[in-house]
């Protein structure tokens, strides 16, 4: 594992390729683009999920929960709060900060202040591991309607032409709309 001087954070990094690019840390990954952030100092990592209707907060809660686990095999230490509307899952811990920035591409600081993208190094591996990045993004920022359309909000239209890219490949036929 990797520490900090004051070994106050320990993350359990990957020590190979394969394991960077293992499915649970990519799917992560994606819910980080999705609805996570790192701070502008690059010491904590933060997730939210929510909604104002108090019936549905149960799912995000679950989801959240959820995400902590598939996060044990990195971190041994996080947070999470119920509030109200949202539940929060969040990461004291520089180092896995550095790891995301440095192998995946998340900014530090508030997104808007960034062009988004899919993780240039999803590129380099042989098997199809980009669904699960896509499938991250889509858990936290996406939705089915009523009549079962699946649809992706993002302000980044890179990251959206990059979607429907991924969708295209996988021949999944879609578009994109603007938000007028």
């Amino acid at each position: 594992f990797f520490t900090d001087f004051q070994n106050k954070s320990k993350f359990y990094c990957p020590k190979t390729l394969e394991g960077l690019l293992d499915k649970k840390l990519v799917y992560l990954t994606g819910c980080s683009i999705g609805d996570g952030n790192i701070d502008k100092v690059g010491k904590r990592w933060t997730l939210v999920d929510g909604t104002s209707h108090r019936k549905k907060l149960i799912f995000s809660e679950k989801f959240i929960h959820n995400l902590a686990f598939l996060l044990i095999k990195y971190i041994n230490n996080f947070e999470i709060k119920e509030h109200k509307t949202k539940c929060v899952l969040r990461i004291n811990n520089k180092i896995y900060c550095r790891f995301l920035n440095f192998f995946f591409g998340l900014p530090f600081g508030k997104k808007k202040d960034t062009q988004l993208q899919k993780p240039l190094i999803l590129n380099l591996k042989e098997k199809d591991i980009e669904k699960y990045f896509w499938r991250g993004m889509f858990d936290t920022d996406g939705n089915v309607n009523i009549l079962g359309a699946v649809s992706l909000s993002s302000s980044d239209e890179e990251l959206l032409d990059e979607c429907k890219k991924f969708l295209a490949k996988s021949q999944i036929q879609s578009e994109i709309k603007g938000n007028n």
